[in-house]
């Protein structure tokens, strides 16, 4: 990571955490937190694609990645459009953004991509974490590599045996979600709502708001 000044290695970094620039979406989020910003331009670390993060033998030395790190500007035009940023290496602020402060967020994302990848990983043994370690075997609906159909989601929802068989809740991922909602639009239908109140991190209040829905269970 260049920096010009080492004595400013401990001021407090123009950003609390860095761009990844190939993100994996493992939650849907119907809204992004937004900072305000003093000025036309932003100042953040960049980093290339992060795995997930696995398990250290014990008394292994933490590797340091902080060579991983570029210093980008981002003007309001390219924020506001979404395009890529190619001005790497850049120090508009003169203000490194110190090591630490940026590697801490990012091996929190690399614990995220490893929980999920564990979540959906095959049962056995060596994984606890699967979810398919507490589904009993004739809960689960299996596609075969199949597209997703309206069959297979009503076999999936009327195979849940709590709360007196009515799922409260769907989980899944971003693009399971748009793949639903595609299947519904080549049916020709709107893919149904209903409402929902969900945490809103802008205002950080519960906020009533209308989610993707099937037989009535909200989608997140």
């Amino acid at each position: 990571m260049p920096s010009q000044n080492t004595q400013l290695l401990n001021s407090i970094p123009v950003a609390r955490y860095a761009v990844e620039r190939a993100p994996t979406k493992i939650q849907h989020l119907m809204q992004w937190a937004f900072q305000g910003v003093a000025g036309r331009e932003m100042l953040y670390a960049q980093v290339p694609q992060l795995v997930a993060s696995g398990q250290v033998p014990p008394c292994d030395a933490v590797p340091d990645r902080s060579s991983m790190f570029s210093q980008t500007t981002f003007g309001m035009t390219y924020l506001n459009t979404r395009v890529r940023v190619c001005h790497a290496n850049q120090d508009t602020f003169r203000t490194p953004i110190t090591p630490e402060a940026a590697e801490y967020p990012l091996m929190i994302r690399q614990l995220l991509y490893g929980f999920s990848e564990r979540l959906d990983a095959a049962p056995a043994p060596a994984n606890p974490l699967a979810l398919r370690n507490y589904i009993e075997p004739d809960r689960i609906v299996n596609l075969a590599g199949g597209a997703l159909n309206f069959h297979c989601l009503g076999d999936a929802w009327h195979r849940v045996d709590a709360n007196d068989g009515r799922p409260t809740m769907i989980m899944s991922a971003t693009p399971a979600l748009a793949t639903y909602e595609l299947l519904c639009r080549m049916s020709g239908i709107e893919p149904p709502k209903v409402d929902f109140m969900w945490y809103d991190p802008v205002s950080r209040r519960m906020t009533p708001v209308k989610v993707t829905a099937f037989n009535g269970t909200p989608g997140l």
